[in-house]
């Protein structure tokens, strides 16, 4: 009988290692909850900010990592470009009831891009 875990279980171990069972249980517990309800959290730009785990609600989307290369004007209409078009293709996967921005640099820039009266 083979004892190989599961890239899925080596991942969950990693998580608990690092952040604790009851965080990693917590996380998910949310995970589940807000994806039924349809939630997401778009992550400006991940990488020098830790996000903490209770402003991340349902489903999380990071539209760009790390620094922009603002060494020419194409550079930076390429990369715009892209994070542009995953982020459209992310938006038209589902009919959110709730998307939050969280800006790079403070999370007093949490916002909720999308009330529930909106239709």
């Amino acid at each position: 009988m083979s004892s190989k875990k599961s890239p899925l279980q080596l991942l969950l171990d990693q998580a608990v290692a690092e952040h604790g069972a009851r965080r990693v249980r917590n996380a998910l517990k949310s995970l589940i909850v807000d994806s039924r309800n349809n939630v997401l959290t778009i992550i400006a730009n991940a990488g020098r900010h830790n996000v903490p785990q209770k402003y991340l609600r349902g489903e999380i989307f990071v539209a760009s990592e790390g620094n922009i290369d603002f060494s020419s004007h194409m550079k930076i209409k390429n990369v715009l470009s892209l994070i542009i078009l995953r982020l459209n293709t992310k938006l038209l996967q589902n009919t959110w009831t709730k998307i939050y921005l969280i800006q790079p640099g403070t999370l007093r820039c949490l916002f909720n891009l999308r009330s529930p009266y909106i239709v």
